[in-house]
C-alpha cells in the first residue's frame, strides 16, 4: 500500500510506536529512556534509538527555555504587534531583527499587523529604546505593545498528527513541516 504525500506511515518511519514516543516526550521532554521504553512497549535502548532517529530527522527538536526573571536577564516580557512601512519587505525586516537580542521570537501573521514579536527586556527604558530602534532601523511604521503579566505554557497540547499538512508556497515549492517543538 502506497502512502499519500504527507501521510505518516511506516514508509517514512512514523508508525504507532513513534507516535506514542512523540506523545510521551511532549508530556515530559526529560523522560528517561527506561520510562519512555516502558510507556511505549520497548527496551530503553530501542526507545532511545527511535527518539534519536526522530531527532535527527527533525521531527523532534529540544531547546532550553530560560526564565528571564530567574536568570537575571530582565523581568519585562512583551508582545509587540508590528506594521511595516510600505518600503520595507519581509526579508529586510527579518534581517534587521538580528541585532536585537531582546527579541526572542517573531511571527509573520495575518490581520491588522504584519508581525508579532515577543521580547524579554530589562525594564521599560529598554522597551522604549527597542520601539524607537524598530522604527528607526527596521522599517517599522506602527507598533502596539502588550505586557505579559503571567507567562504560561500548556504542556502536551500539540497533537501528534496522523497526516502532516502540506502547502504550496507562492513560488511553487512544497513546504512540509514535520517538527514538534517541545518548550
Amino acid at each position: 500500500m502506497r502512502a499519500e504525500p504527507g501521510d505518516l506511515s511506516d514508509d517514512d518511519g512514523m508508525d504507532e510506536i513513534n507516535r506514542a514516543i512523540l506523545r510521551e516526550v511532549q508530556r515530559d521532554p526529560r523522560i528517561s529512556y527506561s520510562r519512555l521504553g516502558a510507556a511505549v512497549g520497548l527496551s530503553s535502548n530501542a526507545a532511545a534509538e527511535r527518539l534519536r532517529r526522530l531527532t535527527v530527522r527533525g521531527v523532534v527538536r529540544f531547546k532550553a527555555v530560560v526564565d528571564p526573571s530567574a536568570s537575571g536577564a530582565g523581568g519585562l516580557q512583551v508582545l509587540i504587534d508590528v506594521r511595516l512601512r510600505g518600503d520595507q519587505d519581509n526579508a529586510g525586516f527579518e534581517a534587521a531583527l538580528e541585532p536585537f537580542a531582546g527579541i526572542v521570537e517573531f511571527h509573520h501573521v495575518t490581520g491588522e499587523f504584519d508581525y508579532l514579536l515577543r521580547a524579554e527586556l530589562a525594564d521599560v527604558a529598554a522597551l522604549d529604546w527597542l520601539l524607537r530602534e524598530l522604527k528607526n532601523r527596521a522599517g517599522v511604521a506602527d507598533t502596539s505593545t502588550r505586557l505579559i503579566l503571567s507567562p504560561t505554557r500548556v504542556p502536551g497540547r500539540r497533537p501528534v498528527p496522523t497526516k502532516i499538512p502540506t502547502a504550496k508556497s507562492a513560488i511553487g515549492r512544497e513546504v512540509l513541516d514535520q517538527s514538534i517543538i517541545r518548550e
